[in-house]
């Protein structure tokens, strides 16, 4: 059977009650920015990097605020995401008054949203777990397991 691992790591950037979120222009669910770890690379280096090739945006790390264990089916094969998810700033180079803007992904066209944090829970947001908690986000890390085991990641 195939199966997947997956090291990511994402951004929480949180400006005037509002959460950015991405996804691919013909996707049908949105993510937190960020993107998978190459090897040998720090999870702080790849959202650095990821950020920067997205939308050209240098980051503040502030902190790591969720590690989230994703176990999953995608297509019918099993997905095992380890993420890592940070609290960052962007600075005053991306203003909320863009409520969407584009970022390029390879050739890929990435679509970004200030979301209201009060419609979070409202849309396809994933991972999923992590809907109710972007309006409160821990003083201390967390540790969070999300198994799926009867449905697609996607549906």
């Amino acid at each position: 059977m195939r199966q997947k691992r997956i090291c990511r790591v994402a951004g929480i950037a949180v400006k005037d009650d509002r959460v950015l979120i991405h996804r691919r222009k013909d996707d049908h669910y949105w993510t937190f920015p960020g993107g998978g770890c190459k090897f040998y690379e720090t999870t702080i280096d790849a959202l650095e990097r990821e950020l920067l090739a997205e939308i050209g945006a240098e980051i503040e790390i502030e902190r790591l605020v969720f590690i989230v264990e994703n176990l999953y089916l995608k297509k019918n094969i099993p997905n095992h995401e380890i993420e890592f998810f940070y609290k960052i700033n962007l600075g005053d180079s991306f203003s909320i008054e863009d409520e969407y803007f584009y970022g390029k992904e390879g050739k890929e066209t990435l679509v970004f949203y200030w979301c209201p944090i009060s419609n979070v829970e409202n849309i396809r947001l994933y991972p999923k777990c992590l809907r109710k908690s972007v309006s409160d986000l821990p003083e201390k890390i967390e540790h969070i397991i999300n198994k799926i085991d009867s449905k697609d990641k996607t549906e």
